[in-house]
């Protein structure tokens, strides 16, 4: 089991909220993207949908910028 941890990092909101704008699309995409995942961590049958899950958050925030990494903790993702 692993836990997502993703290091805080400032932005300005304006440059973010230019960069939402202009990328809107894909953000929706990718937000629909992470809805579709079974990540019902009460559900021992969607074990492997929460790790699936994890997963691709750290690699989103990655590919944003963020320090991200799964740590192994015992226990479902958080």
């Amino acid at each position: 089991y692993s836990i997502l941890w993703l290091t805080k990092k400032v932005i300005n909101f304006e440059k973010f909220s230019d960069i939402f704008e202009r990328n809107r699309n894909k953000f929706l995409s990718d937000w629909k993207d992470l809805l579709k995942f079974k990540s019902v961590s009460a559900d021992p049958t969607h074990h492997a949908d929460c790790l699936a899950c994890a997963n691709y958050l750290r690699d989103y925030g990655a590919k944003l910028g963020a320090l991200s990494e799964l740590i192994d903790t015992g226990t479902k993702p958080i």
